[in-house]
């Protein structure tokens, strides 16, 4: 049996072997971890790229073809700026202005008073009347009576201050179509004369008064024109349709008719602005 010499280490170096150890590991552990650490830092600084800002100190500088095209900008920009306030003044703020001017230019011309003197014409036909009014140089065209019956012709006077064919063009278009200066075109000075053949053999003329101001004197103003001042007045007042009337009774070729005129606010019959005293006149004689 061999025999084998083995040098025995005693506990204590063992333990005191195995700390020395366990301290270079640790110690080499740390400084690892630092090394590690300071590499990466040097990889990390490495990788970043820091740019000279010291441009952005500087004023800014445009060159020439840019500056040029800023100010063309800018000009360009001006004057559109300035013609939009110019066209909004004249075509918005000013458009009332415009408007009452033209109106007004319309109303102050001198218009040929020539109403049809109604009595003249009771039991007239239709055809005697026209051929009257062709013979007195009076203008006319021919329109809708509105009477389904077709008993009824009725025309209008176009005013001496428009042309036939503008007044048929406006008054085919509609007067509470029209703008106000055409309105007051048509209506100053024009009238509407309507002359039944039925058995009542009436007549009837109808127009706007811009001279009166009110109601009654328009009522009033229309007594005389007709000369009916001196006939019998039989009843007044207001009707259904709220307009103010006055009637009367006379005698012609020893017959009795009956007469009656009515007013109310033009603004009433027809949905356009002329005037706040414009009143809307009718005249009518029939048979009692």
């Amino acid at each position: 049996m061999l025999a084998h010499t083995m040098e025995i280490v005693p506990r204590a170096n063992r333990n005191g072997i195995i700390e020395c150890i366990v301290a270079a590991i640790l110690a080499h552990g740390k400084y690892g971890l630092m090394v590690s650490r300071k590499m990466s830092q040097q990889r990390t600084n490495e990788n970043v790229r820091y740019y000279d800002a010291s441009i952005l100190d500087r004023p800014p500088l445009f060159p020439s073809t840019y500056k040029k095209f800023a100010i063309i900008l800018v000009l360009v920009a001006a004057i559109v700026g300035i013609g939009a306030f110019l066209y909004y003044n004249y075509t918005v703020l000013q458009a009332p202005a415009r408007t009452q001017a033209a109106i007004d230019d319309a109303l102050s011309k001198e218009v040929a008073n020539d109403y049809p003197y109604l009595q003249s014409y009771v039991g007239w036909s239709a055809d005697e009347v026209v051929a009257d009014l062709d013979a007195s140089g009076i203008t006319h065209f021919e329109i809708s009576s509105g009477d389904p019956s077709g008993n009824t012709y009725a025309l209008f006077h176009a005013p001496s201050t428009l042309s036939n064919d503008d007044a048929k063009a406006y008054y085919e278009k509609g007067i509470g179509k029209l703008d106000p200066p055409k309105a007051a075109q048509l209506l100053y000075g024009g009238w509407e004369l309507s002359i039944s053949s039925d058995s009542t053999s009436g007549i009837r003329v109808r127009y706007a008064d811009f001279k009166s101001g009110s109601i009654d004197a328009a009522i009033a103003s229309a007594i005389s024109q007709q000369g009916l001042a001196d006939s019998e007045m039989k009843e007044s007042g207001t009707d259904t349709s709220g307009n103010t009337y006055q009637t009367g009774t006379i005698e012609l070729d020893e017959e009795e008719y009956v007469w009656r005129i009515s007013a109310l606010k033009l603004s009433d019959v027809y949905s356009v602005d002329i005037s706040d005293d414009a009143i809307y006149v009718g005249i009518r004689i029939n048979k009692a």
